[in-house]
């Protein structure tokens, strides 16, 4: 019969709980009695973790007294307390689950709060008192933050290698099985909450350092990145290129491009400023629906071509406008085209705020909004897009 040590992860958990009690008891607690901080900094700086303090406690007390009263360690129920602890059907379970959800999901918001709050001298010069302490073991904190929301990512590997070393007639050996499951099942909910959560922190980041410029509808001139009207399907940094490829018109810009279900944005990056430009000639709003998107095998940088009829100009009433962007690959590439053209031909999402198709509103502009009566397609493979300026609008640069 196989003799087993006390499991590593008792000395996990043990770990956690001395991580956890250096972010509250050091860090939070000083800066609290310095008053540093507000409740609200504290909300922002230590998210969720007296709930997952009392619910990694009481992990801790069943494995301690499981170790105890299990001499010599030959029939221990580790198995059985995990399954208990983070079975989606316990109480236990539901509120370790949500802490470690919490924690990381607001892991990137506090980070970035506290960056912000090392602005200040004061409580800078705090922060690196408080870093320098012997039990700190010159981890910052940050890194303390980093390793207890990362921490339940380790319990796998150890519990199947534990599940591996413990005999099939074990009494334990199935509900480790079962607290791998379990685990894992944990860590995925985890997972997908802190995704969707981390999408919208950074959304959140980006709706800050939204600017509208020029005249546009109503809608676009309060377009809300965050709303939950619509759905972010992809983002990610592009070139966009003006004129024709090669030529000395041609200009080039970085862009961030955002794939929404009802539009597609093309945001400058400029100034720590995401600027949303409609006084450019291109339009940076762009209807996905009736949005047609190809290949571009004219050049040599991956790239994909745009043409949309939404957002015109009175002054250029018969021409669709189109877009020549360039990605780092040809997978990005193939990713941009199967999305926007998924998404094209998508219905619209249920309660979507964003009625109109035009670039401008009479409410607020007296230019001719005009929707052009032009078909476009990309059946024909001979038609060569970037050569044919006389039929397809291809504006000046953004600036």
């Amino acid at each position: 019969m196989i003799i087993l040590q006390p499991p590593r992860e008792y000395h996990l958990t043990n770990n956690l709980l001395r991580d956890l009690k250096i972010l509250i008891k050091v860090f939070r607690s000083k800066l609290q009695e310095r008053r540093y901080v507000s409740p609200e900094d504290c909300s922002q700086l230590f998210p969720a973790l007296d709930e997952l303090l009392v619910s990694c406690t009481k992990l801790y007390s069943q494995l301690k007294e499981n170790m105890l009263d299990s001499e010599p360690h030959t029939n221990h129920k580790i198995g059985d307390i995990l399954v208990h602890n983070f079975s989606h059907t316990t109480s236990a379970g539901l509120c370790i689950r949500e802490a470690y959800a919490r924690l990381g999901a607001r892991k990137l918001i506090a980070v970035k709060y506290y960056r912000d709050k090392c602005k200040d001298k004061a409580f800078k010069a705090l922060m690196d008192d408080l870093e320098s302490k012997k039990m700190c073991k010159r981890r910052t904190y940050a890194d303390f933050l980093l390793s207890v929301t990362t921490r339940l990512t380790k319990y796998p590997p150890l519990l199947k290698n534990l599940y591996k070393n413990t005999p099939e007639s074990h009494p334990d050996h199935p509900r480790l099985r079962e607290a791998i499951s379990v685990i894992e099942d944990s860590l995925h909910y985890i997972n997908s909450t802190v995704e969707v959560e981390n999408l919208r922190a950074e959304l959140e980041l980006c709706q800050a350092r939204l600017e509208v410029k020029g005249r546009c509808s109503r809608e676009l001139k309060h377009f809300d990145l965050t709303s939950n009207k619509r759905r972010l399907i992809h983002r990610d940094h592009l070139t966009l290129q003006a004129g024709k490829a090669g030529s000395k018109d041609s200009k080039i810009s970085k862009i961030q491009m955002f794939l929404y279900n009802d539009y597609i944005l093309l945001l400058k990056d400029k100034d720590n400023k995401l600027i949303l430009n409609f006084d450019e000639v291109q339009c940076p709003a762009i209807k996905v629906k009736g949005c047609l998107v190809k290949n571009n095998n004219s050049q040599k940088l991956p790239g994909f071509i745009m043409i949309s009829n939404s957002g015109k100009r009175s002054d250029s009433p018969q021409s669709p406008t189109l877009y020549q962007l360039n990605a780092n690959s040809t997978e990005e590439v193939q990713k941009w085209i199967g999305l926007i053209t998924a998404a094209s031909a998508s219905e619209p999402v249920p309660g979507n705020s964003l009625s109109s198709d035009e670039r401008y509103d009479s409410e607020e502009s007296d230019v001719e909004a005009v929707t052009p009566d032009v078909s476009i397609s990309f059946d024909s493979d001979n038609v060569d897009l970037l050569a044919d300026a006389s039929s397809i609008h291809t504006p000046g640069k953004l600036s």
